[in-house]
């Protein structure tokens, strides 16, 4: 076990290993979510993406990778994705099969983001094709996990928009059932855009994290423009540290690698001397506990039954939370360096600690 924990610090301080990191974004397919684009042409799927991601360039159909005979896949960011958009052309074709799209989807991680326009009251095609979705026998649909956009809201009046919202819910109802969340918004005049954030914060909390908010902490600035970074080595290290044995070997290598790509993203060299500053300013007891959780965690995936459910849920998600701690209080310690000031070891251990507990509940998988 020693030996272990040797390679491990090793392993933070030089990894070397990238193809342990290969292996664990391989296993990123089963927790970054997909979102299943469900919607006619022109329902706005486009501006949709495009407020997600806040890239203005992107388009249904342009960028898109075909996956399957009618769909094609769009991972954001490209390289080190956290989000993947499905689309499904044909979608509203009697001949319309579902199965291999939904063979497609992430496990356990994916929402169906159904998109109608308020002024289109033609939504019979979208609908059967939703319903084939739901009498699916595959395990990989969730039907708690659909979210109704009404789109084009400026187009009506309060009354007719009230009115069409009520009208086309409960035609989602009737094929779906009640277990679905619904808002409206307009995405040229930006009405009722703040509900939307709140909808996709409640439902899409990784997405959210890492494309919708700027650090609350000014202090931290590298945290803002490196929080896409933190989050996909993230979920990596949740990935890999479901796995019995091969947790304890990738995770810190994961770890590793992602201080090495932060410190060269922010033009600053990271060497020993500076991990060990950074450690010893998070303090002992922080180490003491990251340790502790890491050898449990490994731990419960050996116990029959438990291991294989139970202990697995719990390693990924306390894998993800202590990565994106680390990642966070590093962005800061980093900040501290790059001003030339002295690091502030009770502020540091003060954003481990909030960014541990904020994300240590978080389901990844």
């Amino acid at each position: 076990m020693f030996n272990s924990l040797k390679k491990s610090l090793y392993d933070f301080i030089t990894p070397s290993k990238d193809e342990e990191i290969i292996k664990a974004n391989d296993k990123l397919k089963d927790i970054v979510p997909t979102l299943w684009l469900f919607g006619k042409t022109g329902a706005g799927k486009s501006s949709l993406v495009k407020y997600i991601t806040k890239q203005d360039d992107v388009e249904v159909g342009n960028g898109f990778m075909p996956c399957t005979k009618v769909s094609s896949i769009f991972p954001f960011p490209s390289d080190k994705p956290i989000v993947s958009f499905l689309d499904t052309r044909g979608l509203c074709e009697a001949s319309y099969d579902p199965t291999e799209d939904i063979e497609h989807l992430s496990i356990d991680s994916n929402v169906i983001l159904l998109v109608m326009r308020l002024d289109d009251p033609s939504q019979k095609d979208v609908l059967s094709s939703l319903k084939k979705v739901k009498k699916s026998k595959s395990k990989k649909i969730l039907t708690n996990h659909l979210i109704v956009i009404h789109t084009f809201c400026s187009q009506l009046s309060e009354e007719d928009r009230n009115r069409m919202i009520t009208l086309q819910n409960s035609e989602v109802e009737k094929v779906w059932g009640s277990n679905f969340k619904s808002t409206y918004v307009d995405f040229d005049s930006l009405e009722n855009i703040d509900a939307l954030n709140q909808l996709l914060v409640d439902e899409l909390p990784l997405v959210s994290e890492a494309l919708f908010f700027a650090d609350d902490e000014r202090d931290n600035f590298a945290y803002s423009r490196l929080k896409k970074d933190i989050i996909w080595y993230s979920l990596a290290a949740g990935a890999a540290d479901a796995i019995p044995v091969a947790g304890a070997f990738t995770v810190p290598t994961i770890q590793g690698k992602m201080l090495y790509d932060l410190a060269a993203k922010l033009d600053l060299e990271w060497n020993k001397k500076e991990f060990l500053e950074f450690t010893g300013s998070l303090g002992t007891t922080i180490a003491i506990q990251f340790g502790a959780s890491f050898l449990i965690r490994q731990a419960t995936k050996f116990i029959p039954v438990y291991g294989q459910t139970a202990g697995a849920a719990i390693s990924a998600s306390v894998g993800f939370a202590a990565t994106f701690a680390l990642g966070k209080a590093a962005c800061l310690y980093m900040c501290y360096k790059k001003k030339g000031v002295a690091v502030n070891s009770d502020e540091l251990q003060r954003v481990f600690k909030e960014a541990f507990d904020s994300k240590k509940d978080v389901k990844t998988s």
